[in-house]
């Protein structure tokens, strides 16, 4: 109940900050609107973009999963309870693969972590590094610098 409610707290102030920010975008001084419009625009190019590339995205992440991830969730201890373990790695779950991915599409990579044992896992990790973050990731910043 109390994470909920943090959780609805911390979405009506990011509202409230959006809210605000168009609300000063509407200001006609030092051409904040100017700016506004730009931003609104490269928002919904970006949007239509990533929508078509999130299948490519997507595929990436379960391949991650399939190849990096772990599926031990939980450990039992010596009296056989379930324990959570922590993951050094951060493809232990499809959904966490998937965010992990995304963020590795503008370039944060945490390579130590990566199990890069055969020569597939090499040549998976390097496509991606190839496809999304060389061409995709620059496609986008065109296309934003075109608007």
């Amino acid at each position: 109940d109390e994470e909920i409610q943090r959780f609805l707290r911390g979405v009506t102030i990011l509202f409230a900050a959006t809210e605000f920010l168009f609300l000063a975008g509407t200001l006609p001084n030092l051409s904040i609107s100017t700016h506004m419009v730009i931003l609104r625009t490269v928002i919904m190019t970006f949007l239509k973009s990533i929508a078509l590339y999130s299948i490519l995205l997507l595929g990436f992440g379960l391949c991650f999963y399939t190849l990096f991830g772990d599926d031990q969730s939980l450990m039992h201890d010596d009296n056989n309870s379930p324990q959570e373990v922590e993951h050094s790695n951060f493809f232990y779950h499809p959904g966490i693969a998937l965010i992990k991915t995304l963020v590795m599409l503008t370039g944060e990579f945490d390579f130590e972590s990566l199990n890069l044992n055969g020569s597939g896992n090499y040549a998976v990790f390097v496509v991606f590094v190839f496809v999304i973050t060389i061409v995709l990731f620059n496609l986008l910043n065109a296309l934003a610098v075109s608007e």
